[in-house]
Order: C-alpha cells, then structure tokens, then sequence
C-alpha cells in the first residue's frame, strides 16, 4: 500500500500553515475511489480534493482493502477515511463532513426481468450483498423477510445473480452498474434509480481531535461549493 499527495492547496479558507490530513480510502470502489499506479483516483477523489484546495489542506491518501481501513486508523497511519457513507455504527468512531456526494444502493436482477422497484417486491427472496458497508443493515431493519447472503466484495452478489444463487444484488447503484458492464454484459438488468440514498462523507476518526479544526476547513469549502449533498454522480 502506498500513499500519495494531492495537489498544492489553493488557501482560500485557509489561516496560517497549510493544514495536512493522512486518509485511507478503499482501494476498489470505482467508478468513486479505485487504485491506478499505486495512487487513488475517481469521482469521490477529485470531489474531495477540489473542497481541499479551496481549505488550504494538503491530503495524502493511503489505497488500502476495506477491510484494512480500521486497522490503518488504529495504528495511527491516518486520521480519516473517505468515502464512507453514515451510520449508526460509524457516528461512534467517526465525525463526518458535510456530504462530497450522493449516491445510493440499487437492486440488480438478471436480465431481461426488470429492477424490483421497492423492497415488497423481494419479500420471501433472496439478496446479496456485501457484509461490508450500510446496505446490509438496512435491508435487515426494513426487509426481515427477504433472505440475506452477505458477501466479501460486489463482485460475488452479481455473480450469484447471475448463477442463480440469488434472486437479486443490492450494491452501492453507480459502482455495481460500473461492475456489471464489465464483468456481466447483456446479463444483469441494472436499476434506475436508488432504493436508498446515501450521502458519501469525509470520516474524521475521533481518536484525533486534533485534526477537528482540519474538518471545519473542509465543511467550509464543501458548504462554499454548492450543494454537493445534492450530486448524484454518474456511472461511466
């Protein structure tokens, strides 16, 4: 795992020394955030580096599995982690930035059936999705009677779509669209819309409050940029 620099801040919010913050990303959740030549590219990443231009703070960003990225911030290797999307779980350990982008879960079925269009239609079915992230939590509070097969990447709920182990794949909508054209073509029905949206966020780890005012910069230029909560980004 290797970590990388962004661009020179442009201080429009910034007061005294440019301020620096360390963040771990995931390192395969395109079309957001994926590893290209050991840096961290996509969506999510040039979002969140133009609101740090604009606060006067350099980032580094360290690629690294989802699975690791607790782990990094434990070991004070960094102090945040982008993009996450909010939940209860992660309020304990984190403060979060104002939203970077919008974006939501989707239900892909194979083709030619149509998307399910609400969680009734999957009553008494079967789901997967990855154990990871807030999709899974979701759909056990508001779908107890659809059966869950949780997974360890988005690859594999598509897989099972299409193998017939599942009747459908809840994943994040724009990267399980991203994946299903390249893995799945012709196979996989992809939705229209979100069946749950969900902000993605900066996650300040509260083991450093130090880092606090570092956040308030970056809520500044995010604020200052419109409203980002609003962007829905595009699958390409």
């Amino acid at each position: 795992m290797s970590a990388q620099t962004a661009d020179a801040p442009e201080n429009a919010f910034a007061t005294g020394a440019p301020a620096r913050l360390t963040i771990v990303v995931e390192e395969s959740f395109p079309p957001f955030v994926h590893a290209e030549d050991g840096r961290a590219v996509g969506l999510a990443i040039e979002a969140l580096d133009a609101a740090a231009r604009l606060a006067g703070v350099e980032l580094e960003y360290i690629p690294a599995p989802a699975s690791s990225v607790q782990a990094i911030i434990a070991a004070g290797r960094a102090q945040a982690a982008f993009p996450l999307a909010v939940n209860a779980e992660r309020l304990a350990v984190f403060d979060f930035s104002e939203p970077v982008l919008t974006t939501g879960g989707g239900f892909f079925v194979a083709a030619p059936s149509p998307s399910p269009s609400d969680l009734e239609s999957l009553r008494g079915k079967t789901v997967a999705t990855p154990a990871t992230g807030p999709l899974a939590a979701f759909l056990r509070a508001n779908a107890p009677e659809t059966a869950l097969l949780l997974t360890k990447d988005y690859i594999e709920p598509l897989r099972m779509v299409v193998s017939g182990q599942a009747d459908a794949a809840a994943l994040n909508l724009e990267a399980g669209t991203l994946l299903a054209g390249q893995h799945f073509s012709g196979r996989i029905t992809t939705p229209a819309d979100h069946f749950l949206k969900l902000p993605l966020a900066l996650g300040m780890s509260k083991l450093c409050p130090e880092k606090r005012p570092v956040l308030e910069r970056l809520n500044d230029a995010i604020k200052s940029s419109g409203d980002a909560a609003g962007k829905r980004p595009q699958a390409q």
